[in-house]
């Protein structure tokens, strides 16, 4: 059985969820466990039994966290064309909400960096927010991570099983929908090549070489043992196969990331 801990122990202000199919249960669950190892504030969604008219499914429960009076949705502070983290920062600041810039910027920078390695398809302005104290503002930790590593509601219906993923033509289709640089995306439709990767990858380090804060947190990223995470991952309910596509992709990212890293400093030093 999955186990994770800290789950929640009563029933008050908590989501109870099921999936459309397995692949998305489990990529929110490994995503959970990905954003701890990577320092990402996420909730915790624990595996649970729920009963629907018809039978009982594997679902997942979390506190949650768009009941707070202190949370809001991104949508209901930043206009949708406005994704970029200079973008949200100027409107949040226009609505009258101080933060500290380093904090929001490294907290919204996560979210990027999280949602390329992971090929998030779904961080749109309704799939992440901010929790307000006052005119206080802070990012709330991320939720919603089922639609990652390719999965999208277009085709969903296609990945039943893991043997989709034992040829490695079917690997890469799944997996050419990544992020855009930008906190959500809406390019979901749009088929991406190598160069492109590589593009979103220079965008990632020639923005984090502008803010030191952020410089350090992708070295951190860099320097992570993922053999080591993976090799100590309890989640037995994921398909060997499985996680073996969750590696191949995060560590393909890191590569792009790693190379664009190597080609900015070459850049700089002339």
């Amino acid at each position: 059985m999955l186990r994770s801990k800290n789950k929640p122990q009563n029933t008050e202000n908590l989501e109870q969820k099921t999936y459309p199919n397995k692949q998305a249960l489990l990529n929110q669950i490994f995503c959970c466990k990905l954003a701890e190892f990577l320092e990402v504030p996420c909730l915790d969604y624990n595996l649970t039994k729920i009963k629907t008219d018809k039978k009982t499914v594997l679902g997942t429960v979390n506190k949650d966290i768009k009941t707070s009076p202190k949370f809001r949705e991104c949508r209901s502070l930043v206009p949708y064309a406005s994704n970029t983290v200079v973008d949200i920062m100027k409107h949040l600041k226009e609505r009258g909400y101080s933060f500290a810039v380093d904090e929001m910027e490294l907290s919204l920078f996560k979210i990027a960096l999280f949602d390329y390695l992971t090929c998030q398809t779904s961080r749109f302005d309704h799939c992440f927010g901010f929790l307000t104290n006052g005119s206080k503002i802070v990012v709330a930790p991320l939720y919603d991570n089922e639609y990652s590593f390719g999965l999208t509601y277009d085709n969903i219906l296609n990945i039943q099983d893991p043997s989709f993923y034992s040829n490695d033509k079917n690997y890469m289709k799944v997996l050419n929908i990544p992020a855009r640089f930008s906190v959500y995306n809406s390019a979901r439709d749009m088929i991406i090549t190598n160069a492109e990767h590589w593009n979103e990858a220079m965008e990632l380090v020639k923005y984090a070489t502008s803010k030191p804060v952020v410089k350090d947190y992708l070295v951190s990223v860099l320097n992570k043992n993922y053999s080591n995470f993976f090799n100590n991952l309890n989640l037995s309910e994921i398909p060997r196969e499985w996680l073996e596509v969750y590696k191949n992709c995060i560590m393909s990212k890191l590569k792009f990331i790693k190379q664009a890293t190597s080609t900015k400093e070459h850049e700089q030093h002339y």
